[in-house]
């Protein structure tokens, strides 16, 4: 039994190791030819399943296949309650259209449709503030070589992305 609780202490340790820090990216780009937001997010696994077991009252584990859907259906949720988007002033809904866990970290991809000439852009990023004091939350637009960026973190989840002079 000591022997099980010392392999347990270190592979915590590892994992603190290789995770010191709470952060998740979110990647954007405009498709013009569709007039769609395309939207990928990722998310360590580990930091994501302890804020919907939290918030939710809920035993998920990420890992297992046989809840995939469970799991899909509570990140929309989350994702819908803590990601909101404003297109040129006017909040938008976006559609979440699935999951993929690659290595230690989950990728969900979002799609926000109907959108022409895009200015501005507002988001407000609270994913996982409420569960970890040092959480950033980096968000990216890319345009060809150039990107615009953005840091949201417990203080200041609210950014605005100035994009006319990038999509010209």
């Amino acid at each position: 039994m000591i022997q099980l609780a010392t392999l347990l202490l270190l592979n915590l340790n590892l994992i603190n190791l290789l995770h010191p820090f709470h952060a998740s990216i979110c990647e954007m780009e405009y498709n013009s030819n569709t007039k769609s937001l395309e939207i990928t997010y990722r998310m360590f696994l580990d930091d994501l399943e302890s804020s919907l077991n939290k918030k939710y009252e809920a035993d998920l584990d990420i890992m297992k296949v046989n809840q995939k859907d469970q799991v899909d259906q509570l990140v929309e949720k989350y994702l819908k309650e803590q990601f909101k988007f404003w297109v040129n002033g006017e909040k938008v809904q976006f559609d979440y259209l699935g999951s993929e866990i690659e290595g230690y970290a989950l990728w969900c991809f979002i799609e926000i449709t109907e959108v022409s000439d895009l200015e501005t852009l507002d988001i407000d990023n609270k994913v996982m503030l409420e569960s970890f004091d040092d959480q950033i939350n980096l968000v990216h637009f890319n345009k060809e070589d150039r990107v615009r960026s953005l840091k949201l973190y417990k203080d200041h989840s609210f950014g605005t992305l100035q994009l006319k002079d990038l999509l010209k």
